[in-house]
C-alpha cells in the first residue's frame, strides 16, 4: 500500500473527486466511475487550463491503473491511499485465495484490453481500419485485408487430408501444409492485395490485446507468411525495437556490471577492454572549442590529471540545463555540438570520462593480476570502473542489440505453435542480415552531434531481449531450442524487470501528460535531445508534478529473456571481441532461415497438426472479425466466441 499526498491546486482538492474516491469500489468498477467523472464532471469545474489538465493527469492516471487491479480510496480530501493488484485489505481477510496464474493474466488482460479498445474506437483508426478492410480490385481480383487472414477451417481439412496419407509419407506431406517464410516490411506494396506492407502489419497488430504505440529509435518489422494458400495470409508478425537501456538483470546477465565485473574469469582480459573503451569514447567527443579555449590541451586527452575533471564541469556548471526549447536540431553537426546543450552533456561526459581514465592510468602502475583489486578498494577507483562499463554498454545497446517489442501468431496458427515459430525466426541469419544493411549507414542523432560529425556505430546485432506479456510465465518462449552447426540458439530466462514502465498509462494518459508539460514553465530534461527514454522522462517529470512519483511502479514485473544470435556474443558485448562470429553463415541468409523454418516444422507443428484436440479447435473456429466490430461495439455486446478467436492472437503462445 502507498500512503500518497497528490500536489493538486487548492480548487482541485475542493471538486466532487474526493467524494467519489471516497466509496468502496471494485478496481473496474472504480476506473469506470473515474472515467466518468473526468469526461462528465471535470468540463463543468471552474479551473484555469493548467490546473484542469492537472487534474485530468491525475484522474486518468488512476482511471488506468484502478483498470489493471489497483484500488484507490482517500478517507479525506488531499490525501490517497494506493493498492497494487491483489495487496488490497481484502487479501488480508479469512479465506482469501490468492488467484491462479491464468486469472492473474486475465486479470491484467482487462486492463490492457480497455485500452486497446479505446484505441480502435479512434475515429483516425476506424477509418483506417475501414480503408483495410473495404474490398477493392487488385490485377482483376476483388481482395481486402482480410483475404490475408487464414481459414481455420480450410486450413483444418488440409492438415485432415494429409493424415489420412500411409506412413512414410504422412509426415513429408503435413510438412507441406504450412510453408512459411519471414518478410521484412517496407513501405512496399504487398503483391497479392496491393496494400502496403506496412499497413498490413499495423492491421494485424491491432489484434494484440496489448495497445500500438510507436517508439521512436531504430525499427524493423515483420510479417511471416504462408506460401501455400492464397494471397499467402499472415502467420504471425514481430517487430524489433531499440533496446531498452536499463534493465538490472539483463546487464548482470551481460556482465555490465560491478557486481559482474568483480567475479569475472577474465579479468586482465576485461579491464584491457574497459580502458580500451574509455580511449574510443574519448576521442568521439569533439573537443575543437574546449582546446581553443585552452579548457584543455591535447596533454590532457592524452594523460589526464583529475585537475581538468574539475574544470570541465566548471565549465559545464555555467551552461543551462536542457528544456523543451533546446531540442530543435540543424543541419550542422558541429553547430548543434557548439549550443548549450551539447556544450554541457560534452563537457561533463568528457570530465567524466577523462577522471577515470586517469583512474585505470594509476593502477596501470601496478601488477597486472592485482589492478582490478586495486580500482575495486576504493570509490574513486569503483566510480571509475561504473563510468568504463557504462560506456561500452551504451555503445552497444544503441547499435549491437534490439528489443523483440511485438512477437506472436495471427489466428489460426496461433493454435499450431506459430508463436514459437515467429520467436525462432527472430534469431535467423536474414534478420541480422537486414539490420546490417538498414543501419550500415545509419548516423546516431545524438552520438554525431556530441562528436561533431556523422557518426554511425557498427551494426552487428548479436543479442536479442524481451519480455513477457505477463510476469506469471511466458509459454511462448520457453522450450525453444535451435540446433546450429555451432551449438544451439535459445531464449534464455535472466530475471524479472522491476515493474517500472509506462504499459501502464494509455495513450490517452500520455497524451494529457504532454499537454500538461507544455503548459509547466520550469525546465525540465524529458527531450529526445536530452538523451534516451525521454517518454519514461516525461511521465516520470509529470508524476512528481503530482506527487505520484511511486506509481511509476506498475506493480506487473515482467519475464526478461535474452536470446544470443553470436556464438561469442558475451566477448563481443564485453568489448573483448572486436567482431561476433555467428552461428548461421552470414552469406546465405536464406539458407539458414530455413533451416529453422524446417525444425520449426518437425519440432512443433506436425506433433500439434496430429492432436485432435487441436483439430476440433480450428474446425470450430471462424475466421478473425473485423476489427471495425471491436471499435464500434461494446464489450457486453460481444460475442464471446469471437472474443476468444480475437485474443488467440496475443503475445503469449498456448501450449
Amino acid at each position: 500500500m502507498y500512503d500518497l499526498t497528490p500536489q493538486l491546486p487548492d480548487t482541485a482538492v475542493n471538486t466532487s473527486l474526493w467524494g467519489v474516491l471516497a466509496n468502496d469500489w471494485l478496481p473496474l468498477e472504480q476506473a469506470a466511475a473515474l472515467r466518468h467523472w473526468l469526461t462528465e464532471t471535470l468540463p463543468a469545474a471552474a479551473l484555469s487550463r493548467p490546473e484542469e489538465l492537472r487534474l485530468a493527469v491525475f484522474v486518468r492516471v488512476l482511471a488506468d491503473l484502478a483498470g489493471q487491479g489497483w484500488h484507490f480510496h482517500s478517507s479525506r480530501p488531499g490525501r490517497l491511499k494506493a493498492y497494487p493488484p491483489d495487496s488490497t485489505p481484502r487479501t488480508a481477510q479469512p479465506g482469501y485465495v490468492a488467484p491462479a496464474p491464468l486469472e492473474i493474466k486475465q486479470h491484467l488482460r482487462q486492463g490492457l484490453v480497455a485500452h486497446r479498445d479505446e484505441q480502435l474506437a479512434d475515429p483516425l483508426n476506424q477509418r483506417f481500419i475501414q480503408r483495410m478492410e473495404r474490398v477493392r480490385y487488385h490485377e482483376g481480383r476483388r481482395v481486402s485485408v482480410r483475404h490475408l487472414l487464414a481459414d481455420p477451417q480450410v486450413l483444418a481439412n488440409d492438415i485432415e487430408s494429409a493424415l489420412r496419407v500411409a506412413e512414410p509419407k504422412r509426415t513429408a506431406r503435413l510438412m507441406e501444409v504450412v510453408k512459411p517464410y519471414l518478410q521484412l516490411v517496407t513501405e512496399d506494396l504487398d503483391e497479392h492485395t496491393g496494400l502496403r506492407l506496412l499497413d498490413i502489419w499495423r492491421y494485424c497488430r491491432y489484434t494484440w490485446s496489448l495497445p500500438f504505440n510507436t517508439q521512436p529509435g531504430r525499427r524493423m518489422f515483420y510479417l511471416v507468411r504462408d506460401a501455400s494458400r492464397l494471397n499467402h495470409p499472415v502467420m504471425g508478425i514481430a517487430a524489433l525495437g531499440s533496446a531498452v537501456v536499463q534493465i538490472s538483470c539483463r546487464d548482470e546477465f551481460v556482465g555490465w556490471t560491478l557486481s559482474a565485473l568483480r567475479v569475472a574469469p577474465d579479468p586482465i582480459a576485461r579491464l584491457h577492454a574497459l580502458r580500451a573503451e574509455l580511449r574510443r569514447a574519448i576521442d568521439e567527443v569533439y573537443c575543437d572549442d574546449f582546446l581553443a579555449e585552452q579548457l584543455i590541451t591535447p596533454t590532457d586527452l592524452v594523460a589526464p590529471t583529475l585537475e581538468v575533471g574539475l574544470r570541465l564541469r566548471a565549465a559545464a556548471a555555467l551552461l543551462p540545463v536542457a528544456n523543451r526549447g533546446q531540442h530543435k536540431l540543424s543541419s550542422s553537426l558541429e553547430w548543434d555540438a557548439r549550443t548549450d546543450l551539447f556544450r554541457r552533456k560534452r563537457a561533463v561526459t568528457l570530465a567524466e570520462l577523462l577522471n577515470a581514465l586517469c583512474e585505470f592510468d594509476k593502477a596501470a602502475l601496478l601488477d597486472e593480476s592485482i589492478r582490478l583489486e586495486s580500482l575495486f578498494s576504493y570509490k574513486e577507483g569503483k566510480k571509475a570502473l561504473s563510468i568504463a562499463l557504462r560506456s561500452i554498454k551504451k555503445r552497444h545497446v544503441a547499435a549491437s542489440m534490439m528489443e523483440i517489442t511485438t512477437c506472436g501468431a495471427i489466428p489460426p496458427y496461433g493454435d499450431l505453435l506459430g508463436g514459437k515459430l515467429v520467436s525462432m525466426l527472430m534469431a535467423s541469419p536474414q534478420v541480422t542480415t537486414e539490420y546490417r544493411q538498414r543501419y550500415r549507414t545509419m548516423s546516431s542523432v545524438i552520438a554525431s552531434r556530441m562528436s561533431g560529425k556523422e557518426f554511425v556505430r557498427q551494426p552487428e546485432l548479436v543479442l536479442l531481449g524481451t519480455t513477457s506479456l505477463y510476469h506469471v510465465g511466458s509459454s511462448q518462449y520457453n522450450r525453444i531450442k535451435i540446433p546450429t552447426d555451432k551449438g544451439s540458439l535459445k531464449y534464455i530466462g535472466v530475471g524479472r524487470t522491476e515493474g517500472f514502465g509506462h504499459v501502464h498509462l494509455s495513450q490517452h494518459a500520455y497524451n494529457l501528460i504532454q499537454e500538461m508539460l507544455r503548459h509547466d514553465q520550469s525546465e525540465q530534461s524529458y527531450t529526445f535531445a536530452a538523451g534516451v527514454n525521454y517518454k519514461m522522462r516525461s511521465i516520470a517529470s509529470a508524476l512528481a508534478m503530482l506527487g505520484l512519483q511511486r506509481l511509476q511502479n506498475h506493480a506487473s514485473p515482467r519475464l526478461v529473456y535474452a536470446l544470443p544470435i553470436a556464438t561469442n556474443w558475451q566477448q563481443f558485448l564485453l568489448g573483448i571481441d572486436s567482431a561476433p562470429t555467428w552461428h548461421f553463415a552470414q552469406d546465405n541468409p536464406q539458407e539458414g532461415t530455413q533451416q529453422i523454418i524446417d525444425f520449426w516444422k518437425s519440432r512443433w507443428f506436425v506433433k500439434r497438426a496430429q492432436r485432435p484436440d487441436i483439430l476440433a479447435k480450428l474446425n470450430y473456429s471462424s475466421v478473425l472479425p473485423s476489427l471495425a466490430h471491436f471499435g464500434e461495439s461494446s464489450p457486453q455486446s460481444r460475442d464471446p466466441k469471437q472474443i476468444a478467436i480475437f485474443f488467440s492472437a496475443d503475445h503469449a503462445c498456448p501450449e
